[in-house]
């Protein structure tokens, strides 16, 4: 499991609320900061901090090895 922590960011599609995902082994792609996620940001998803995602989004993070 990977321990989020305040600062901690995703990218989330607009079209379906599902988060960018790392396409070799599918685990969610965290960042560090909001400037490292805007920076992958395009005109298709929505920087959102982890603390502020849906519980059933968070939970994504239960069931996902750490890398």
């Amino acid at each position: 499991m990977n321990k989020l922590h305040e600062n901690d960011y995703v990218l989330v599609h607009k079209s379906n609320n599902q988060m960018v995902r790392f396409h070799l082994h599918g685990s969610v792609i965290i960042y560090g900061s909001k400037a490292e996620a805007l920076a992958d940001c395009n005109d298709n998803q929505l920087v959102v901090r982890c603390a502020e995602l849906p519980i059933e989004l968070q939970e994504t993070f239960n069931n996902q090895p750490n890398i």
